[in-house]
């Protein structure tokens, strides 16, 4: 750095924190950052804007209100899964892992109250995780990059057993009529059915049916074999 100090100048040494500069000594923007690069001379590069900037600034202009940096509380949420559901499906998630996380993740506890109240949650992920090994009423692995296609799957059942939440439909979203004739295979001659997912995920048929109907049956973590 010296060198290319006495070579070039103070404007040939590049500088960047890290985006959420919160760890470490010389990478935390608010530390000895600025001190040390100050001392040498330096080019300070800004990142693009990833983060708070649009998670604080960005989001309630997309969003429509300021609430939480723009996020809607995780207690609401908590709240209603309390309140309103008998099901609760974690897909792709470890809430244990992630459980320090921006936006406050739920803490250990939540979950607790979820088994407690007798509502089941069901975890979609190759990885039997670490809230799964404890909370799952089912683990389902789902091969890793097959996910598109177990939630076609899912929309197939709910399709063709008029299951789905018309009035959602109706008033919340575009182009169904399209989709739905892709997941029945009017538009490409091949059904999206629990059998063919079946092949592409490794997770059998009547699991997905079941999984579809929210009526998955009871199994231990440690007993479901990948």
């Amino acid at each position: 750095m010296k060198r290319i100090r006495e070579q070039y100048g103070p404007s040939a040494i590049g500088a960047l924190d890290q985006d959420h500069h919160n760890w470490g000594i010389v990478g935390y923007r608010f530390g000895s950052y600025f001190r040390f690069f100050n001392t040498i001379g330096f080019t300070e590069i800004l990142h693009n804007p990833d983060s708070w900037e649009g998670w604080h600034w960005g989001a309630p202009h997309a969003y429509g209100f300021y609430w939480r940096l723009g996020m809607s509380e995780q207690n609401d949420l908590l709240e209603d899964a309390l309140k309103n559901s008998d099901v609760i499906v974690y897909w792709a998630i470890d809430p244990d892992t992630l459980c320090a996380g921006y936006c406050g993740m739920e803490s250990n506890i939540w979950w607790q109250w979820l088994k407690e109240s007798g509502k089941k949650q069901i975890f979609i992920d190759p990885f039997c995780n670490y809230t799964a090994s404890i909370m799952a009423d089912k683990w389902i692995p789902v091969r890793p990059g097959t996910d598109g296609a177990l939630a076609l799957a899912i929309a197939y059942v709910w399709i063709k057993e008029n299951t789905y939440d018309k009035d959602y439909i109706a008033k919340r979203t575009i182009g169904f009529e399209e989709f739905k004739d892709y997941v029945t295979g009017k538009k490409d001659g091949t059904p999206k059915t629990p059998q063919w997912a079946d092949e592409i995920t490794g997770i059998p048929a009547r699991t997905i049916e079941a999984l579809a109907r929210n009526g998955v049956q009871k199994e231990r973590c440690s007993s479901v074999a990948v």
